[in-house]
């Protein structure tokens, strides 16, 4: 395969008039690939077709088990698929899968949080605010009834989104 540099140098000598023949001559080239060059709109370079994964063949079956069971760990899951669908694959391969799946998943349950919380936090937080100038441990009580507050406002905020930050 011919580097981007030599594609470089056939494309600017062809647009200086020199004749592929020349070209070819100049640069130590088969005048074949030197058409090959000054006929492609890009640089050549080396393409290899997607291998994809073991676990392609059983997305079926990992989406459906991902519907029943949301939480399900990924060494579990390895194992139903092992038992029960002949999977021969790494659970290393099934925690990347799994990985995948849930920060996409868990960005769209942010984004429907933050949306719900828009609308329920301001009261939450007017209920909650408390002066910076109290006592550490008043404070620290203070913010834990803000949070209790913000829960029973807001049904779909949990304390693990709290604890992950997302609130």
């Amino acid at each position: 395969m011919r580097s981007a540099l030599e594609w470089a140098q056939v494309r600017a000598l062809v647009a200086d008039g020199i004749s592929e023949r020349e070209i070819a001559r100049r640069l130590g080239m088969n005048r074949r690939t030197v058409a090959r060059l000054a006929r492609s709109a890009e640089p050549p370079r080396y393409r290899r077709a997607p291998t994809g994964s073991q676990l392609d063949s059983f997305e079926p079956v990992l989406r459906r088990l991902l519907e029943e069971w949301p939480q399900i760990k990924a060494p579990r899951l390895a194992e139903i698929l092992r038992a029960d669908y002949g999977y021969t694959g790494s659970l290393r391969l099934v925690q990347e899968h799994l990985k995948g799946r849930r920060s996409v998943r868990a960005r769209l349950d942010a984004d429907e949080l933050a949306l719900d919380l828009a609308c329920c936090s301001s009261s939450a937080q007017s209920a909650s605010r408390r002066p910076r100038s109290a006592p550490a441990q008043e404070r620290l009580n203070h913010a834990h009834c803000g949070l209790v507050l913000l829960l029973c406002y807001c049904p779909r905020t949990t304390t693990a989104s709290v604890a992950d930050g997302l609130v």
